[in-house]
């Protein structure tokens, strides 16, 4: 074995692709920190550390490239020299000139196939944790500096924004059972909300003051949008209609929740295994598990309001757990409809809602119609019985004869739960995702639109997750084992076209190293779809290197044959 020659080409070789790998490296991670440094998420200090904990990441795309050119330049050189000559004379064959690069370019696919499985995900997450930084923080300097902030179908624009205390006033506005853990104000605002199947913008509303109060839930942060002083327009109908206020619901952005790219080999593995860990397949099991709890209020509802085989009206009985208010509400009529009940009184029997409180009847409601609709909120995922009755007359606790109190056009109850009864979303949220989806396929919860809707959802993101681990997988693999070929192969090229300039073979080694990286992040795409064979996904990451291995081999006998 001719080891001084392998190691005057190493020599070379290393010197060269450390070189060009270093140059790409900086090249590539300072181009990557220009945007967070121009929406000001990067401080000086910051911007330093960022670039640092950039570079190990694009190892994967810069290392391809550096290892072709490096072999490309030693080999043209050494065909120029006519030293390829003298080996070939002296009885060295080409794949003995190769062997250094064999061993070097199965070092390297080793190497970076481990980087890419255990070091580059969690460098890649410190590195994107930078740039989320404070959300708070983010959301008022993008509204401070003029600019709107933008998360899925919703925009928002400020003429001004600072970040405010909650006070006792806003939370009382608020309406919710816990204080916020911080408060943005906002004056002049705009927001717009935009459909997602059509992409074209389905409400505008237009606030003097608006309260954006921020959650922490499950590791999300929620806002609670409150608009005051509203004007919304329907752009299709062009109705201007002025409101009090109105609010909205989202979660801010988080970059690297639900993202495989920051997970190593083994937390892929383990996620494959339980798939409810993912953010994203949670956020749909925890969907799923709101419909079927509220499809399961509705339900009870409706076998409480039925009449009883003695012949005694039904009883629904809610409570406020706010107030501790008892509600039993009695309808002689009552129709489903989706997420509705509809109540109806007649003649002699109206709709009634009574009420009491500490064991005391406090008084009750008689009207003509009403409706029961269940709904729930991120911040509220128990179900919630929402009670609206027309025609409204309230009266004292002591019967329907004593003098009328109050007669309302409409009233509304405030939220209703069950009493004295287990969280129904506790019982199903508790369940994983495969056997929630067994659940769901019951025709006691698969016949309603929003189970369906849920059941379509979470079964979707969970195939999604399959696909997207696998699609990682063999990318990183087919990323790792492409520097093998293309580092011979330049070498191949260049002693193939003897004769040509050094940087049209690297041109064409270079062109050869972007179809790959091309490949193979167009099969993790058909991967990632859901119409598309597994199979052919898999195929389409790895045909790059297929297609590597196949030039190399022709480039190679031709070679061999002169």
């Amino acid at each position: 074995m001719p080891i001084r020659l392998y190691s005057y080409i190493l020599k070379d070789v290393l010197k060269l692709m450390a070189l060009s790998l270093a140059v790409l490296l900086v090249v590539v991670s300072v181009g990557a920190s220009i945007k967070p440094l121009i929406d000001g998420l990067l401080s000086p200090l910051a911007l330093f550390k960022f670039v640092l904990l950039t570079m190990p990441t694009m190892l994967q795309f810069a290392l391809p490239y550096s290892a072709a050119f490096a072999s490309t330049l030693v080999y043209s050189r050494m065909t120029a020299d006519n030293e390829i000559v003298a080996c070939a004379a002296g009885g060295i064959s080409y794949l003995s000139l190769l062997m250094p690069l064999l061993m070097l370019g199965l070092v390297l696919a080793i190497g970076l196939f481990f980087l890419s499985n255990w070091m580059i995900p969690l460098v890649y997450k410190s590195a994107s944790q930078m740039i989320e930084r404070d959300a708070v923080k983010v959301l008022v300097q993008q509204l401070e500096q003029g600019r709107s902030f933008r998360h899925r179908d919703i925009v928002i624009y400020a003429d001004q924004a600072w970040e405010g205390k909650p006070t006792p006033q806003m939370i009382d506005r608020m309406g919710e059972d816990r204080a916020p853990d911080r408060v943005i104000i906002m004056q002049g605002v705009a927001v717009s909300k935009t459909d997602r199947k059509t992409s074209r913008q389905s409400s505008e509303f237009f606030a003097k003051r608006a309260e954006a109060f921020l959650y922490k839930l499950r590791d999300e942060s929620w806002v609670t949008l409150n608009l005051m002083g509203v004007i919304s327009i329907d752009p299709d109908a062009n109705i201007h209609l002025s409101v009090d206020d109105t609010s909205l619901q989202f979660p801010l952005p988080r970059p690297i929740q639900g993202d495989t790219r920051f997970l190593t080999f083994d937390e892929l593995r383990l996620l494959s295994q339980e798939v409810d860990l993912y953010d994203k397949v949670h956020r749909r099991k925890t969907e799923l598990a709101e419909a079927i709890a509220a499809e399961s209020m509705l339900r009870i509802i409706e076998t409480e309001l039925q009449t009883r085989e003695t012949g005694a009206a039904g009883r629904a009985k809610l409570v406020d757990t706010s107030s501790a208010t008892h509600y039993e509400i009695t309808s002689p009529q009552f129709t489903r409809q989706d997420k509705r009940i509809n109540l109806a009184g007649t003649d002699d029997r109206p709709v009634q809602v009574q009420f009491s409180r500490d064991g005391l009847i406090r008084g009750f409601y008689q009207a003509r119609a009403g409706v029961i609709k269940v709904d729930s909120t991120p911040l509220h995922p128990e179900p919630r019985a929402m009670v609206e009755l027309v025609e409204v007359r309230a009266y004292s606790a002591e019967s329907a004869d004593s003098p009328i109190l109050a007669e309302k056009k409409a009233t509304t109850l405030p939220p209703l739960r069950f009493p004295q009864r287990k969280s129904s979303y506790e019982t199903f949220a508790n369940r994983t995702s495969p056997e929630l989806l067994e659940l769901a396929r019951d025709e006691k919860y698969g016949q309603t639109p929003d189970v369906r809707k849920a059941y379509n959802a979470l079964a979707g993101r969970m195939r999604k997750l399959i696909r997207s681990i696998l699609g990682r997988i063999h990318g990183r693999a087919a990323s790792a084992f492409s520097c093998l070929l293309v580092l011979v192969l330049g070498a191949v090229l260049s002693m193939k076209m003897r004769g040509a300039m050094p940087l049209t073979v690297y041109f064409l080694a270079f062109m050869l190293c972007t179809l790959s990286v091309a490949l193979v992040h167009s099969g993790h795409s058909v991967l990632y779809r859901l119409d598309s064979r597994i199979g052919a996904g898999v195929l389409v990451v790895w045909s790059s290197n297929i297609t590597l291995l196949t030039i190399l081999g022709v480039t190679y006998w031709r070679l061999c044959r002169n």
